[in-house]
């Protein structure tokens, strides 16, 4: 699965933008249906990264309910203005990323409805620690199920910081998508 998701500011210009990948593995596991290797490439104003990690699949004996564990190492670099709001040299930091999906399909025509943290933590010169709470919920637009609405809840909190600065972070984002798979 690849999705590109990009986000323009009030002007139209570019704000921030996110790649993900997943490569799929069947396992034979009853347990651990399935396996996935990941790739996450964040970009916005403050910083870019990338985690490279791994999912799993997990079989709840409930009918309609996923669990999807994410784990991943992080690296990233911070924008040359980040750099110059903390007063620091190093653009490099390095870190963690996690997340814990958990996806539940509502009915026979695949709606689903969806809850799951992200956590990022980035150490460098700069110390990064961002949690992402998501609500959704998707439901198809067509027949062959290619074309979907979606609506998204992101509640972001959390800190960047060095010895003697700190930003807080908190923002809330609500969502109407329109995705299509080909």
């Amino acid at each position: 699965m690849l999705t590109l998701e990009g986000t323009m500011d009030k002007e139209g210009g570019y704000s921030d933008s996110r790649l993900q990948y997943f490569h799929v593995f069947s396992t034979g596991d009853k347990i651990v249906p399935r396996a996935a290797a990941s790739v996450d490439i964040i970009d916005n104003a403050l910083f870019s990264s990338a985690s490279v990690g791994g999912v799993v699949a997990l079989n709840t004996g409930v009918k309609g309910l996923q669990i999807f564990p994410r784990f991943g190492g992080l690296v990233g670099e911070y924008k040359a203005q980040t750099l110059t709001t903390f007063d620091v040299q190093q653009s490099r930091a390095y870190g963690v990323s996690g997340a814990f999906y958990v996806m539940y399909t509502l009915g026979d025509d695949g709606t689903y409805i969806g809850a799951w943290p992200e956590y990022n933590y980035l150490d460098g010169d700069i110390e990064t620690s961002l949690l992402k709470s998501t609500l959704m919920i998707a439901t198809p637009l067509d027949q062959a199920k290619s074309r979907w609405g979606q609506l998204k809840l992101e509640k972001t909190t959390g800190s960047m910081k060095t010895g003697d600065q700190k930003i807080s972070v908190d923002d809330t984002v609500v969502w109407a998508n329109y995705k299509f798979y080909f």
